[in-house]
């Protein structure tokens, strides 16, 4: 959805059915028209030394032109044409009406259809996501107050206990995961803010913000990476570090790599540089959109070109997801440069490519979201997550080889002490039996003798 909404923050001149199918996922990236919150945006702007736009009590009383399709300029220079035929009084009049048209474009464009004022726009996306991760925290902390009281009274649930024991790493990875989210918004109105400097304020928090969530992430990432690699030069693989969950900073930052595989698991780099660097293309060439068509469309082949070649994911399934939204993270890339007209092609062509740019990405949303409820419910309904996977067979038989002979030195000793112990004897019995008993037999032959012998001497 984020990707879906960061084309709409292009500045390229989009139809007007790409712009509503984009507009549509605004608040996947924190853009949403709530009342008072504009009313604490423009305060806090004005406080901090800035001056709030006035585009949408403008739009009242002008005519605002958000660049639907290529035919406005063509529309525009026939409208002219006609001015000048026309009286000086018409002329005049027209004139006037004419300078006061204001054409938005990229933000502007998206913030004018959200009834956001341009200026707002920073700390609108700001303040949602301020909202959002503080609603996070508290409701990790009442989970973890509710588990202890539970805990302390012995009412906690058998499924809650493990969760519960690893409440403290599982907490932190939410909060990082939380950040990964709004990474795309940060990168792409903290540079936007950069280049508009609407005010110190404004200026300081983007500073803050951006700089706090890069350095959050590379820390979090760079861990990741030393800690593995200091494993391995112990002798330890990657795949016990990363997925057996005895370690303990590898569950604290297992969000990273978990959809990863051992030998790709620093895969979750790339993605966030790809992320930054592609938010950071939308935020600062928002005059230039044809340069940043060209730019996004580079950054978006290099990324396909990736996953394709180094298939990352845990499993196939997920590979072949991974590599189907890069290929339309491509596909959306290569729209973006026809709609920034570097081509020239008929008026239509455009409109034609945004209707098919918009039933892909519907299908792909559709698929995708089938996909997810399917995966909730199946992880819901399951008792038994273990029963999904296949128990590995005990084949250690397999091993043995059986053309070997088996060494039989010790059959004789060991058959001689598993023989019971026989009741007590006359001597004569014994000596008997010593006679035809073999070595067993001779040796208590020898006893008897001796012991007879000494009772001879004793005259007993």
């Amino acid at each position: 959805m984020q990707q879906q909404a960061t084309i709409g923050l292009s500045s390229v001149k989009l139809p007007p059915i790409a712009q509503s199918w984009t507009q549509m996922f605004q608040w996947s990236i924190g853009i949403l028209h709530v009342g008072f919150l504009q009313t604490l945006c423009t305060w806090y702007l004005r406080s901090t030394g800035g001056t709030p736009s006035d585009l949408m009590t403008e739009a009242k009383s002008v005519s605002v032109i958000t660049q639907k399709r290529s035919l406005i300029d063509e529309n525009t220079h026939i409208s002219t044409n006609l001015l000048k035929r026309a009286t000086s009084a018409m002329s005049t009049t027209s004139a006037d009406s004419t300078s006061t048209e204001i054409t938005v474009k990229g933000i502007r464009r998206m913030a004018y259809r959200a009834r956001i004022e341009p200026t707002n726009i920073f700390m609108t996306s700001y303040s949602v996501f301020m909202f959002f991760g503080c609603i996070t925290v508290l409701i990790v902390l009442a989970f973890k107050f509710i588990c202890q009281a539970l805990g302390k009274s012995n009412k906690l649930p058998d499924r809650l206990r493990f969760v519960a024991a690893g409440l403290q790493t599982t907490s932190r990875g939410i909060l990082l995961r939380f950040i990964t989210l709004v990474t795309p918004s940060a990168a792409v109105f903290c540079f936007w803010e950069f280049t508009r400097l609407d005010s110190a304020g404004e200026l300081v928090l983007a500073i803050s913000w951006w700089v706090g969530i890069t350095i959050c992430l590379a820390w979090t990432g760079a861990t990741a990476i030393f800690h593995v690699q200091k494993s391995r030069r112990s002798g330890i693989s990657a795949s016990y570090v990363l997925y057996s969950g005895l370690d303990k900073l590898s569950r604290k930052l297992s969000f990273l790599h978990v959809h990863y595989t051992a030998n790709t698991y620093y895969f979750f780099a790339i993605a966030h540089l790809y992320t930054q660097v592609k938010g950071i293309v939308i935020g600062v060439s928002q005059h230039v959109p044809k340069t940043q068509a060209v730019i996004l469309l580079v950054i978006d082949v290099i990324m396909m070109g990736l996953v394709i070649w180094l298939r990352p994911y845990m499993d196939k399934s997920m590979n072949r997801f991974g590599v189907a939204t890069a290929i339309f993270g491509f596909l959306n890339s290569l729209c973006l440069l026809f709609f920034s007209e570097i081509f020239t092609g008929p008026k239509m062509m455009n409109s034609i490519i945004g209707v098919i740019f918009c039933i892909y990405n519907a299908v792909y949303m559709l698929v995708l979201a089938i996909f997810l409820i399917m995966s909730l419910v199946y992880a819901f309904a399951l008792k038994d997550p273990e029963r999904r996977y296949q128990r590995v067979s005990d084949n250690r038989d397999s091993f043995i080889d059986l053309h070997t002979a088996v060494p039989d030195e010790l059959e004789d000793l060991s058959a001689a002490a598993q023989e019971p112990k026989l009741p007590p004897q006359s001597s004569s019995s014994l000596l008997l039996n010593s006679h035809n008993g073999g070595t067993r037999g001779l040796l208590i032959h020898n006893l008897l003798y001796i012991h007879l012998h000494i009772l001879e001497n004793f005259h007993i």
